[in-house]
């Protein structure tokens, strides 16, 4: 089953803003200065996730307690770190990825690219602003990006609630609101090794 991951929060008592795993597929909500954060136990078919904001990146206390979650949840390596954010921007001065090498053999980074002048709020964008998805394709990882979901609107600017939708059986992290998901398909990504 699909585990959704919002902005880490190491007091929250909802499994979407923790450490989550799986052996099929995650899903990183909104990564603009983010960093979407996924470990594989080589030889294994498993994703153990974080989704890390600047304030975790930026401020070694905080960044010590989510690696700490992050290595609890993970048990034993061997590992490979997977890394999906603008990197060279938010967190290149940062000491995530010597925090990441102490629990991963291998570190691989997917640089978003910033995504521009918005021509319809003539506003420029200085983040990813993207969705992260990753799976498994039998023993193969694969991650992919699409622009950030956002939720519709009616005439009145309310949002638009789902047909059905039900808060009690619903997936941590699924929300209760119609979106504009259908017009904003996935594209596969490629990681490059982060010396």
């Amino acid at each position: 089953m699909t585990k959704y991951l919002d902005e880490y929060d190491y007091k929250s008592r909802y499994s979407n803003r923790r450490v989550q795993s799986d052996d099929k597929k995650l899903k990183f909500n909104n990564i603009q200065s983010c960093v979407a954060v996924f470990l594989v136990p080589v030889g294994k078919q498993m994703m153990i996730g974080i989704h890390l904001t600047t304030f975790h990146t930026e401020s070694n206390a905080e960044l010590q307690t989510a690696m700490q979650e992050l290595k609890t949840a993970a048990g034993t390596g061997p590992f490979d770190g997977y890394l999906v954010c603008q990197w060279g921007t938010f967190h290149s001065k940062t000491e995530l990825k010597n925090e990441l090498k102490k629990l991963a053999r291998a570190l691989y980074l997917c640089d978003v690219p910033i995504k521009g002048l918005n021509p319809a709020t003539r506003v420029t964008n200085t983040a990813a602003d993207v969705d992260v998805k990753v799976e498994f394709l039998g023993s193969v990882i694969q991650a992919y990006v699409r622009p950030h979901v956002v939720m519709l609107k009616d005439a009145a600017r309310a949002a638009i609630p789902k047909p059905g939708y039900d808060a009690k059986t619903a997936l941590p992290g699924q929300g209760a609101y119609q979106t504009d998901r259908d017009s904003k398909p996935w594209t596969a990504i490629s990681f490059r090794p982060l010396a």
